[in-house]
């Protein structure tokens, strides 16, 4: 049995060495993870600004604000689905607990985020340039999505090794999650549409990319429904999570 020391290093360990092979012989190295979601973002911030009815210097904090959270969200997600089929050979040979490897992914995306977290603070100075001290909140706010990334990871990397052809569906259900919550329009474009209004307060993920947009665009306190939506989804997702995982770990071997 590895001792609980021994299980941190091994994950440290693995993380940094799958940062490091990605980024071998890429001669922009670290440089690129800053630039291209500096490049994602601006592009789109350019396009859905028209649609928001809004100056381009004004939309795009408000869209970073919500797309650089959620795109750490997608991004281990779709990486973390598939970690223990494809690290299966490792498992065996080393005889660790296959919820590593989705953990794993779950830090390798964490490092890309807090790239594109450095560039959401740069333009955050850049296009607003006034501080808010609800901004003080956002180290909690990162801890909360950690929480629902690795809640909806183990989920779907256990269910990906009995049902391998989810990864699409993953990537579709993802896609719609992304255009019809308010990461690209704004809730007040929707009060004069009640219909609409009330289904985006049925979105989860409303509530969880207001712990950014709130401190960082409005300059406001996330709210008691925010937090209690946003802590109850994540604590569910990873308790279901390590359910499913304890209660299949061991039919494992049989589908890989």
């Amino acid at each position: 049995m590895y001792s609980s020391r021994a299980d941190k290093y091994f994950i440290w360990l693995y993380i940094r060495n799958l940062v490091v092979i990605r980024y071998r012989g890429a001669y922009l190295g670290l440089i690129w993870n800053i630039l291209q979601p500096l490049l994602y973002l601006l592009i789109l911030g350019y396009v859905f600004a028209t649609f928001n009815n809004a100056p381009l210097k004004e939309y795009v904090l408000y869209l970073f604000a919500g797309l650089v959270p959620w795109r750490f969200f997608e991004q281990s997600s779709m990486s973390m689905v598939d970690s223990i089929i494809l690290n299966s050979v490792v498992s065996k040979k080393i005889r660790m607990p296959y919820i590593y490897f989705p953990l794993t992914q779950l830090g390798i995306a964490f490092v890309d985020f807090l790239s594109a977290f450095g560039v959401l603070l740069v333009l955050f100075i850049t296009f607003q340039g006034t501080w808010h001290i609800q901004m003080l909140i956002l180290p909690l706010s990162i801890a909360v999505w950690m929480l629902i990334a690795a809640g909806s990871g183990i989920i779907l990397a256990v269910v990906f090794v009995f049902f391998q052809d989810i990864k699409p569906i993953v990537q579709m259900v993802l896609m719609l999650l992304l255009f019809t919550s308010t990461i690209f329009f704004k809730i007040d474009l929707f009060y004069d549409n009640p219909v609409k209004f009330k289904i985006l307060q049925l979105d989860p993920v409303c509530y969880w990319v207001s712990l950014f947009q709130k401190p960082i665009y409005y300059g406001q306190w996330p709210n008691f429904l925010d937090w209690m939506v946003c802590l109850t989804s994540g604590t569910v997702l990873l308790l279901v999570g390590l359910v499913l995982y304890n209660r299949l770990k061991n039919k494992f071997y049989y589908s890989m």
